[in-house]
């Protein structure tokens, strides 16, 4: 399996939690993605910003 494959397949959790309306535990999957794959920024940024903001965290949406 590619890197990328690895991270898509990890990201599914986030997927099922957002789904499930479990935001701040996909949030923190999100977050573990960014640190975990650096080279996937676009993406891990763009999930951690909707993720603050529907958290209610507008301040930290904005910073990242």
């Amino acid at each position: 399996m590619t890197n990328t494959q690895e991270f898509f397949k990890k990201s599914e959790a986030l997927f099922q939690y957002y789904q499930e309306g479990k935001y701040a535990d996909a949030l923190e999957v999100a977050e573990k993605l960014a640190i975990e794959y650096p080279e996937r920024e676009g993406n891990t940024s763009y999930w951690r910003i909707c993720l603050y903001a529907v958290t209610g965290q507008k301040e930290h949406a904005l910073q990242a």
